[in-house]
Protein backbone atom coordinates (compact mmCIF):
# COMPACT_ATOMS: atom_id res chain seq x y z
CA UNK A 1 0.00 0.00 0.00
CA UNK A 2 2.40 2.54 0.68
CA UNK A 3 4.88 1.51 -2.27
CA UNK A 4 1.65 2.66 -4.66
CA UNK A 5 1.09 5.82 -2.70
CA UNK A 6 4.90 6.83 -3.00
CA UNK A 7 4.60 5.54 -6.50
CA UNK A 8 1.74 7.62 -7.30
CA UNK A 9 3.16 10.80 -5.44
CA UNK A 10 5.91 10.36 -8.08
CA UNK A 11 4.41 10.45 -10.94
CA UNK A 12 2.29 13.33 -10.43
CA UNK A 13 5.34 15.54 -8.97
CA UNK A 14 7.03 14.38 -12.26
CA UNK A 15 4.02 15.59 -14.49
CA UNK A 16 3.59 18.83 -12.33
CA UNK A 17 7.67 19.20 -13.19
CA UNK A 18 7.61 18.63 -16.76
CA UNK A 19 3.92 20.45 -17.24
CA UNK A 20 5.82 23.51 -15.81
CA UNK A 21 9.12 23.23 -17.66
CA UNK A 22 7.22 23.01 -20.85
CA UNK A 23 5.13 26.24 -20.26
CA UNK A 24 8.87 28.16 -19.29
CA UNK A 25 10.06 26.87 -22.78
CA UNK A 26 6.90 28.16 -24.38
CA UNK A 27 6.91 31.02 -22.91
CA UNK A 28 10.55 31.93 -23.20
CA UNK A 29 10.78 30.19 -26.73
CA UNK A 30 8.17 31.01 -28.28
CA UNK A 31 5.47 28.48 -29.62
CA UNK A 32 5.67 25.42 -31.74
CA UNK A 33 3.31 26.38 -34.20
CA UNK A 34 4.19 25.45 -38.19
CA UNK A 35 5.70 28.89 -39.04
CA UNK A 36 8.17 29.02 -36.83
CA UNK A 37 11.43 27.54 -37.38
CA UNK A 38 12.83 26.49 -34.00
CA UNK A 39 16.06 27.57 -34.28
CA UNK A 40 16.17 28.80 -30.42
CA UNK A 41 14.75 25.62 -29.25
CA UNK A 42 17.78 23.75 -30.91
CA UNK A 43 20.23 26.08 -29.84
CA UNK A 44 19.56 25.71 -26.27
CA UNK A 45 19.11 21.39 -26.73
CA UNK A 46 22.41 21.75 -28.62
CA UNK A 47 23.80 23.79 -25.60
CA UNK A 48 22.10 21.36 -22.78
CA UNK A 49 23.74 18.71 -24.90
CA UNK A 50 27.32 19.99 -24.17
CA UNK A 51 27.10 21.06 -20.44
CA UNK A 52 25.90 17.54 -19.69
CA UNK A 53 28.34 15.88 -22.16
CA UNK A 54 31.13 17.96 -20.13
CA UNK A 55 29.67 17.66 -16.57
CA UNK A 56 29.35 13.73 -17.23
CA UNK A 57 32.79 13.41 -18.80
CA UNK A 58 35.14 15.69 -16.05
CA UNK A 59 32.70 15.56 -12.55
CA UNK A 60 30.46 12.17 -12.71
CA UNK A 61 33.14 9.46 -14.36
CA UNK A 62 35.26 10.27 -11.78
CA UNK A 63 32.88 9.98 -8.74
CA UNK A 64 31.96 6.68 -10.95
CA UNK A 65 35.83 4.75 -10.49
CA UNK A 66 36.24 6.19 -7.30
CA UNK A 67 33.49 4.82 -5.59
CA UNK A 68 34.57 1.03 -6.71
CA UNK A 69 31.99 -1.48 -7.73
CA UNK A 70 32.06 -2.74 -4.05
CA UNK A 71 30.38 0.66 -2.81
CA UNK A 72 27.85 0.56 -5.63
CA UNK A 73 26.67 -2.62 -4.79
CA UNK A 74 25.60 -0.98 -1.62
CA UNK A 75 23.45 1.21 -3.26
CA UNK A 76 21.22 -1.81 -4.59
CA UNK A 77 22.65 -5.19 -5.13
CA UNK A 78 21.32 -4.73 -8.69
CA UNK A 79 20.80 -1.07 -9.56
CA UNK A 80 24.32 -0.27 -7.99
CA UNK A 81 26.01 -3.22 -9.64
CA UNK A 82 24.29 -1.74 -12.88
CA UNK A 83 25.34 1.36 -12.95
CA UNK A 84 28.98 0.58 -12.01
CA UNK A 85 29.12 -2.02 -15.21
CA UNK A 86 27.08 0.18 -17.74
CA UNK A 87 30.14 3.37 -17.40
CA UNK A 88 32.83 0.61 -17.03
CA UNK A 89 31.93 -1.79 -19.85
CA UNK A 90 34.20 -1.68 -22.77
CA UNK A 91 37.31 -0.26 -20.70
CA UNK A 92 38.29 -4.05 -19.65
CA UNK A 93 41.13 -4.17 -22.31
CA UNK A 94 43.17 -1.22 -20.19
CA UNK A 95 45.60 -1.53 -17.88
CA UNK A 96 46.55 1.24 -15.93
CA UNK A 97 44.12 3.54 -13.98
CA UNK A 98 44.76 6.38 -15.92
CA UNK A 99 43.64 4.76 -19.13
CA UNK A 100 40.51 2.82 -17.31
CA UNK A 101 39.66 6.39 -16.05
CA UNK A 102 39.84 7.87 -19.61
CA UNK A 103 38.22 5.11 -21.57
CA UNK A 104 35.12 6.07 -18.50
CA UNK A 105 35.48 9.87 -18.96
CA UNK A 106 35.21 8.87 -22.73
CA UNK A 107 32.19 6.60 -21.84
CA UNK A 108 30.44 9.37 -20.33
CA UNK A 109 30.43 12.18 -23.42
CA UNK A 110 27.83 9.64 -25.22
CA UNK A 111 25.37 9.34 -22.15
CA UNK A 112 23.70 13.08 -22.41
CA UNK A 113 23.05 12.38 -26.37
Amino acid sequence: MGSAISSAVSVSVTYCACSSASSICNACLGSTSPQTTGRRRSVLLLILAVVLSLTFQYSLAPVILEKGQEKWSIIGSTIGKHVFNSWTSGCESYSSEDQIGQCVANAGVFRPT
